[in-house]
């Protein structure tokens, strides 16, 4: 008796452990993985339509680059095989109306060169039912070198 009462006790608290994902949080969270597989890959014409037109990235240094420039530098780490990968290892998504506002961690790992991770911060929005990246902001890094 005193097992089954256990049993029935703890039972309910393995689901506190398990965060509830809404579909909508999934949707943006797949897309900003593929955002950094598309970096990764220097995959261009797909970031030209995941980037917003005013898209701004803000590195750790503070500085700044609108949305042609940042892919200028991605399309020569793409051409220079600079990237391995970009692994996203943890995002906290706050969603509605339309914007969707990500605090996540990625690790990128880079050919001839010490891998790093950077925290961020990232705001999309979703106005004709595809969602597009507004801002990148790096609030943390550890690089290396």
């Amino acid at each position: 008796m005193k097992f089954l009462l256990a049993f029935i006790l703890v039972i309910p608290l393995f689901g506190l452990s398990q965060p509830v994902v809404s579909d909508g949080e999934r949707e943006i969270m797949a897309f900003e993985k593929a955002i950094e597989n598309a970096v990764a890959n220097g995959d261009i014409d797909f970031l030209e339509k995941a980037y917003a037109e005013n898209f701004v990235f803000t590195h750790g240094s503070g500085d700044a680059q609108n949305k042609q420039q940042w892919l200028r530098d991605v399309k020569k780490a793409s051409e220079e095989g600079t990237y391995i990968s970009r692994v996203v290892n943890a995002q906290n998504v706050t969603l509605g109306n339309g914007i969707a506002i990500i605090k996540g961690k990625t690790t990128i790992s880079r050919k001839n060169k010490n891998p790093f991770w950077i925290r961020y911060t990232r705001i999309y929005k979703k106005d004709t039912g595809d969602w597009q990246l507004l801002s990148h902001l790096t609030t943390d890094h550890n690089y290396t070198d």
